[in-house]
């Protein structure tokens, strides 16, 4: 037993390197590993790649010394050539270098790094680049020149529609003046209205069945922000127009039925509208880029329903803050209210259908047939469901018939 024991230790220490020079010995690339990253991997030719190189020596004694690495696929600059030049990597270390190449040839194609020593040479594929041809003159510009095409066209047919006008009587003339003014009302009023009045009710009712507290809390802030739109752009009417103007008599009174008793439903006191009123002038503002004087600063920072959340929860908050969460406080009351929200999505859907009816009728031929018509229709007009695309004319008679 001692004698083999001995044998053994014996062979150990003739195999150990006995000086340094054994363990400073050049080794070969075989045992040299490399890996590359490439930020970004893909891209325009011409554009600079920021190429990571991995060196790993995995030989356990050998330091593989004078290294030099390559990149004979590009032209590499004097700095990175004097960065990859030169190199040594003792046993078992890592070595890492960042150059910067730049593709001058499309296509996917394999980053090769060339290896040289003394006494070796190798040449390696470290990481796969996809370079593409920049994007034509169409590619890049047309999501510009959509919508000023759009824009032109719109443009000329407004155009054509006006001379055609300027050729008609004098009734014409008039209902053309009228058309402005109404599709000018319907893109800063109406719709905006119709949209905030839809939400609105649509947000009480999924409020009615949620179950959960924090689905209830949520509704309630969302129904606060419809609330807020409809309220701040009836109060931006008033002030930027004050009339009503759409096709008929009989719609506009209507019209104003509706929205004023859906103010009444949720009726706030005169301090309480003002500061909901700010508050949404604010994210107007905020919307537009407006410049904010000093003398009427901006005092909601908010822009979306998640900023109102966050303002309607906030613990340390302003007063005007404090102000906007009392009111919200004091009106999310009437949110539950089945009542209120039936009526509610009764007024909403009268809007909406008044409104289909006049547009669909002021671009219909332009007011073809009797021109001061002001009662209401009893035959629908032609085309009248392929146009509007939903509901039944029944459905839509009856509800004018509700405000004859």
């Amino acid at each position: 037993m001692r004698l083999g024991a001995a044998v053994v230790i014996l062979g150990l220490l003739s195999a150990w390197p006995t000086s340094p020079e054994a363990l400073t010995t050049s080794g070969s690339l075989d045992t040299l590993r490399v890996t590359g990253f490439l930020s970004p991997s893909r891209g325009e030719i011409h554009r600079p790649v920021v190429v990571d190189i991995l060196l790993q020596n995995t030989h356990q004694t050998a330091t593989i010394s004078a290294l030099t690495l390559d990149l004979p696929q590009f032209k590499l600059q004097a700095d990175d050539r004097a960065h990859l030049t030169g190199l040594a990597l003792p046993p078992r270390s890592r070595l890492r270098r960042t150059v910067t190449i730049v593709p001058t040839q499309t296509g996917p194609f394999d980053v090769l790094v060339q290896m040289l020593t003394p006494t070796d040479a190798s040449l390696v594929p470290i990481a796969r680049l996809e370079a593409i041809a920049p994007p034509g003159f169409w590619v890049t510009y047309l999501p510009l020149i959509i919508p000023v095409a759009v824009a032109i066209v719109a443009a000329v047919v407004t155009i054509l529609i006006q001379l055609r006008v300027l050729r008609a009587t004098k009734q014409e003339k008039a209902s053309e003046s009228v058309v402005q003014i109404v599709t000018s009302q319907g893109r800063d009023y109406y719709f905006a209205v119709s949209g905030a009045l839809k939400e609105f009710a649509s947000t009480l009712e999924r409020l009615s069945r949620a179950a959960a507290p924090l689905d209830r809390e949520h509704l309630s802030r969302r129904a606060f922000f419809f609330f807020g739109i409809f309220l701040y752009k009836e109060n931006e009417f008033a002030f930027r127009y004050g009339y009503l103007y759409l096709g008929h008599l009989w719609a506009e009174a209507a019209i104003r039925r509706i929205l004023d008793e859906v103010s009444s439903l949720f009726l706030l006191a005169p301090p309480d509208e003002a500061v909901v009123h700010k508050c949404f002038s604010d994210m107007d503002r905020l919307h537009r880029g407006a410049t904010m004087p000093e003398h009427d600063p901006c005092l909601f920072k908010i822009r979306t329903l998640y900023d109102l959340e966050a303002v309607l929860i906030s613990k340390e908050a302003s007063e005007s803050v404090r102000d906007l969460q009392r009111v919200f406080s004091s009106v999310r009351a009437h949110f539950t209210d089945q009542a209120r929200l039936q009526r509610l999505q009764a007024l909403a859907r009268d809007f909406r259908r008044i409104l289909e009816y006049e547009f669909t009728k002021l671009f219909q031929d332009w007011y073809a047939g009797p021109k001061g018509e002001r009662q209401i229709p009893q035959e629908p007009p032609p085309d009248f469901d392929k146009i509007a695309g939903r509901g039944s004319w029944a459905e839509v008679l009856k509800t004018l018939n509700e405000y004859q």
